[in-house]
């Protein structure tokens, strides 16, 4: 297997004996699952292009969305909980 380059590129090399062997037995399922087994499993198939570019910028941008998401989601089942509570009592 390749060592990370730190880069987050997939691999290049056609050769497929530097796939871990958990990831070259799911080769034989269909192509449009690979890219959700390459999220699973962390290892992309040699020439697997990213589905979408992946910089810093972009990875801070989705942290905070994924963060502010997480609060208005928790808010609005705290504010039903009160109310179904509420009607209970």
């Amino acid at each position: 297997m390749q060592a990370p380059t730190g880069n987050h590129e997939p691999h290049t090399t056609e050769d497929t004996t530097d796939i871990p062997p958990i990831r070259a037995s799911l080769t034989r399922l269909p192509k449009c699952t690979q890219h959700f087994l390459t999220w699973l499993t962390a290892c992309a198939l040699p020439g697997q292009k990213p589905l979408w570019p992946n910089s810093p910028g972009i990875q801070v941008a989705m942290s905070f969305l994924r963060l502010f998401l997480a609060i208005g989601l928790s808010m609005l089942m705290t504010d039903s909980m009160v109310h179904i509570l509420a009607d209970i009592a």
